[in-house]
Order: C-alpha cells, then structure tokens, then sequence
C-alpha cells in the first residue's frame, strides 16, 4: 500500500509482530482479558514470545518481541562456566544465520551469565523497596 493511500484513510495505523498482535487480541478479547501482565508464546516457523507488563507491549532489540532481547542465564547450573562457549556455539548453529545483528555478532556480551553473585534476589527486592519509596515521596 502506497503511503498516499494509507493517508486517504483517515485512521491511525500502528505496526507490530504477528506475536504481539496475537497477544493484544487475547488481552482484548481473549483467554487474557483484563488482565494487565502476560507471556504470551507462539510455536510455529520458531518458538516466539510476546510479553505485556503493567498494561505495556514489552520490546527487544531488533524484532519488538521477547525472543530478541540480551540472554541472561542463571541459577546453579551456569555456574559451570565451561557450558557458555558451548551453548553461545550451539546458539549460532540453531540460528543458523536466520538474523545477523551486531548482539549476535558479539555472543560473548549477548548470552551472559548472571552478575550479581547469586544475590539477584534480595539484589530485586531491594530495588523493589527504593522504587516503593521513590514513589511514596
């Protein structure tokens, strides 16, 4: 459609992924009505994700869905440093090329491990605490 004849509309127009218009449909009308925080997961060509967070579409880096944003792997297991080399190796294989962004190109600062000593919980819940006191002043 040419930019003259979406002009000639006279209706606002917004662009997303087929995952997040998947997600707004059943936040709107669907199984998540009223409901204002939501993972919504899609299997098909690959395995895609849409996330709504306090009422608002959550967005990545390249494609607006949760698919395509910064790794973070945590818990006991990824203390085994020795696996990052592998899984950022078997990462690459899996994509196959399918999407070249500098992140990719940079798998070391892409697919991390956890920063914050195993303390990433009482880390979250004394952000929790300073945001609860921002807002109260």
């Amino acid at each position: 459609m040419k930019i003259g004849a979406l002009e000639a509309l006279g209706v606002p127009i917004g662009f997303d992924t087929d995952v997040n218009g998947s997600l707004l449909g059943e936040v709107t009308w669907g199984a998540a009505k009223g409901l204002t925080d939501v993972v919504y997961i899609t299997v098909g060509t690959g395995i895609g994700g849409g996330i709504l967070s306090g009422g608002r579409v959550v967005h990545g880096m390249l494609h607006p869905e949760m698919g395509h944003a910064r790794v973070i792997l945590g818990g006991g297991v990824m203390h085994q440093m020795h696996l990052f080399p592998m899984i950022r190796r078997r990462v690459a294989e899996k994509l196959n090329r399918y999407i070249e962004t500098g992140e990719l190109a940079d798998p070391e600062n892409y697919i991390v491990p956890a920063g914050c000593n195993d303390d990433q919980g009482i880390m979250g819940a004394v952000k929790l605490g300073l945001n609860a006191l921002t807002e109260a002043q």
